[in-house]
Parts: structure tokens; sequence; C-alpha cells
């Protein structure tokens, strides 16, 4: 009955080491003061100490034994859960990306075919096969932009860490700003404030470069004709901020909350009707993160949006 007993703890319960080992010296201790109290010769006291050994060293392996493998069975019960929703996440991740694909990339190529049927026509004056083929041009690049911000999105989820150096911080805004006036060539006002020292942050210059490019690209596009567009950058305790503001025609507060989902449908087209994929914050908070920093949103309707972007200061 003794090993029948020991045998069962050790099959039906789960014990840690010390509390194997507290088990082990209580069942000692209760066995010798049990002995000292029988009817038993002293031959036959140690024969029962010596088996009582025995039983308790048997059941102390068994007992770790049985851990083990309970253990080893639950990290990998553990591992399995965790491969099954890394599946369901690749297999929604692949959802949404057919989705956008039938989606966006449907109308462009529905226009270019339109356009197609247009142009074999012999009767169109110069003027509009010039206009025909500009429209052409158009949906093309629309959708090659589609596609290249789905393929960024697939290579950014292969990448867990990015490479890092310490750069100056204004400087990298100055490149960006200077790239953003050639392109904007004075249709947009945009002003950049940065304080006259350096400020250091380990950054991925060109994951960066593409943070402040998507968001500059929504500045614009929800910005009238000569709005003005800030950039800001100031040093905190121990981050730095970067500021990217314009007075345009701001979010709604019920799509605030989904800005930075993948395939958002917080979505909308710009002023002039340019068309989202709704991977542009997605990517930007995803790289941010990538940075060790953090990206929120701040946005009044009719006044403007401004999206603060915090960034460790590199030492």
């Amino acid at each position: 009955m003794y090993l029948l007993g020991l045998v069962t703890v050790a099959f039906l319960w789960d014990f840690e080491y010390l509390e194997t080992l507290l088990l082990v010296a209580l069942t000692s201790l209760a066995f010798t003061l049990m002995i000292q109290f029988s009817f038993l010769s002293p031959e036959q006291k140690i024969l029962n100490h010596c088996v009582s050994f025995v039983i308790l060293v048997c059941f102390y392996f068994l007992s770790r034994v049985m851990y083990s493998y309970r253990a080893t069975h639950f990290i990998q019960l553990k591992e399995i859960e965790k491969k099954n929703q890394e599946i369901q996440k690749m297999s929604q991740a692949k959802s949404e990306i057919l989705g956008v694909v039938a989606h966006d990339l449907r109308s462009p190529f529905n226009n270019i075919e339109m356009i197609t049927s247009l142009l074999q026509k012999k009767n169109l004056s110069p003027e509009q096969e010039i206009q025909y083929l500009d429209l052409i041009l158009t949906s093309c690049q629309s959708s090659k932009a589609t596609i290249n911000e789905i393929l960024y999105v697939a290579r950014e989820d292969l990448v867990e860490e990015i490479p890092l150096e310490k750069l100056d911080l204004c400087t990298v805004l100055q490149q960006v700003h200077l790239e953003w006036q050639s392109r904007l060539q004075g249709s947009r006002n945009l002003h950049l404030q940065y304080p006259p020292v350096p400020l250091y942050a380990n950054l991925n210059k060109e994951r960066f470069h593409r943070v402040l490019d998507n968001l500059l690209s929504n500045a614009v596009k929800f910005t009238p004709t000569h709005g003005t567009i800030h950039i800001k950058v100031r040093e905190g305790k121990k981050n730095l901020h970067v500021e990217v503001m314009d007075e345009g025609i701001g979010i709604p507060e019920k799509i605030r909350p989904l800005l930075f989902d993948r395939f958002s449908k917080a979505r909308r087209r710009g002023l002039k009707g340019e068309k989202s994929t709704g991977l542009g914050l997605s990517i930007c908070r995803q790289l941010v993160e990538q940075h060790g920093g953090s990206i929120d949103v701040e946005s009044e309707e009719r006044k403007g949006t401004t999206f603060h972007i915090t960034l460790p200061a590199a030492t």
C-alpha cells in the first residue's frame, strides 16, 4: 500500500523540485515515527527502513520523470498553439492581400481595357490620343503603387530586426525636406523646424525615410493647394519627438482608432481623388516600432492632423 500510494501520487500530481524533496522528507519522517511504535524486531525495522528508502528514491525519480514529461508536453502544446496562431494570422493576411488585389487592381485594369478599346477607334484626334495615353499611364502608376505597397508589407513581415546606425535626425529631416520641396514645386508650403544642435537617434535611414514619405504623402493628399505642412523635431528627456502637421480636412473621430490597422477600413480618397491601399500608416507604425519608437495621431475635422513620432535618443 505504501508503494502503491507513492506511485499514485507521482502519477497524478506534478511537484516542483523543492516540493518533491519536502514530500520525501515528510514521508520518511512519518514512516520512521510509525516504525518506532510498531512491535517489529530491530532487524525488521532496519529492513523496513531500507525498503522505505528504496521506495522513496524510486518515488523521487518517478516524480521527476513525470514532471519533465508533462512540462515538455505543455511546452510542445504551447508551441503548437503559437504556430497555429501564426498560421491563422498569415492566412488572414493572405485573404486581406487577395481582397486588396481584387479590389484595388481591378479598377485600373478596367480603365486600361476601356481606354485601349477607345484608342482602337481611328477617328480620334491627336489631343484625344494623348489624353487617353495619359490616363493609361496614371492607371499603370496606380497599380504599380498598390503592388509595391503589398510587396513591401510582405517583405517587412519577414524582418525581425533592422540594422540601425547613429544619425543626426535633423540632417535626415533636412534631406527629406529638400526632396519634398522639389516634388511639390510650390503646390504646398512645406516648413521644417529643428534646433540648432544635432539630435542623434539610432536609425535605419532608408526605412525612416519611408515613414516620413508616407506621412508627407498623406498630408499632401488631404491639404488644399497652397496649404501649409509643418515638420518639427524637438528633444525630450530621453526621447526625440518628430511631428508632421498639416492644415487639411482632418480625420473623423470614428475612424481614428482604425488608422494604423493593416488594410485599414479608414482609408479615404484624397482631395483630388487619390486612392489609398490602407497600408501606408500600418507600414509607418511597423517601421517606427522597429526603431524602438511609437507613433500616434491627433486630428480635428476641418482644422488638420498631426502625427507624433517618438524615438529613443541615441546615447
